[in-house]
């Protein structure tokens, strides 16, 4: 069986996503935990769904790191999971009652899954009833990443998901939040916006825009490159003639704008079909797709939110000699879920 929810004794963090590989490594000693290796590989992009040539990246990365340890967390994105929130009675034997349950709700044949379920919350020891988090996905999906890893000479200890890997790195840095706050992190082409409440993700979705969506648009509205798009849009509008830089603008602000319109809808979802008894004032924010100049700003007016970024290094120990600490905070968005990765199985 395939542990989605357990912890293993790997310390080091793949996040296989859809533009880069990035790595995390923590050591943990009597010190705390300190950061000991972070790394990222563009992926070309005829590479997407290619195992083979993922696997082969993915052992340049941690080649080009001198990571020792082979065996890593890595995570399936929210498209490839099933996660359902069940009131269960309190019996002794809960993977029973849980895959009970499962059969009514789950639209297919449990052989064909790998299955995990979580007591999030069962209150009085004498309660009758508990709240369970059940976490399936298709044997297949976890037997294309385990390929994956094969590809590049390394092992899987545990199977987690992108969304939890976010509200781990959050809980971790951030345990002095007690008041529900939104998560949220931009990919290059999904996004995932979660409330965390109560030490524990209380809802997540997966939200089809990233980073890269732009980037396409300017490249076909202004008939450039997608890599002199990605420059355009990350370095602003310099050397473009004044006709050019209205669009520029025109271009990002409306796609921010479509971004905030799809989170709002999200959270018309959350507010509507969950027991929400106070609504998050604050955001964190992360992903390679949020460090776009002006988005933190944009967002915040927007949804009339407090926005910061998530410091996914908060509670550890960067060694300043190791890394160059205006370089760290610069990149720390991007590792967000790699870090929440490591993070399974060191605290």
């Amino acid at each position: 069986m395939i542990p989605f929810l357990q912890k293993k004794s790997t310390a080091c963090g793949l996040d296989l996503g859809s533009s880069w590989l990035k790595t995390v490594c923590f050591c943990k000693d009597k010190q705390g935990l300190t950061l000991e290796r972070i790394g990222r590989l563009a992926l070309p992009s005829q590479s997407k769904g290619d195992v083979r040539a993922m696997g082969q990246a993915a052992k340049r990365l941690h080649t080009a790191l001198a990571i020792k340890d082979k065996v890593v967390t890595s995570s399936l994105r929210g498209h490839e999971v099933i996660v359902k929130h069940m009131q269960l009675p309190v019996v002794k034997d809960m993977r029973g009652a849980v895959e009970r349950e499962a059969k009514e709700q789950i639209p297919f044949d449990l052989g064909d899954l790998y299955l995990d379920f979580q007591i999030v919350n069962s209150g009085d020891k004498k309660a009758r009833k508990a709240d369970v988090m059940v976490v399936a996905t298709k044997k297949k999906v976890v037997a294309d990443l385990e390929q994956t890893l094969q590809q590049a000479g390394l092992s899987l200890a545990v199977v987690d998901v992108d969304a939890f890997a976010l509200s781990n790195c959050f809980g971790f840095n951030y345990p002095e939040h007690t008041d529900p706050v939104y998560l949220l992190d931009i990919g290059a082409s999904q996004s995932i916006l979660g409330v965390y409440d109560q030490g524990r993700p209380f809802f997540f979705r997966e939200i089809g825009f990233g980073g890269h969506q732009i980037t396409q648009i300017i490249s076909r509205q202004l008939d450039v490159s997608l890599s002199e798009a990605e420059a355009l849009k990350i370095k602003g509008s310099e050397g473009l003639q004044k006709e050019k830089c209205i669009e520029l603008q025109s271009i990002i602000s409306e796609s921010c704008t479509n971004w905030c319109r799809e989170i709002k809808r999200v959270d018309h979802f959350y507010q509507t079909s969950t027991n929400v008894t106070s609504l998050p004032s604050h955001l964190y924010l992360s992903g390679g797709g949020s460090l776009l100049p002006g988005v933190p700003a944009f967002l915040a007016r927007e949804l009339k939110l407090e926005v910061t970024y998530l410091d996914p290094w908060r509670k550890a120990n960067v060694d300043s000699n190791n890394f160059d600490p205006l370089f760290v905070k610069a990149i720390g968005p991007q590792f967000v879920i790699a870090s929440g990765l490591a993070l399974r199985s060191c605290v």
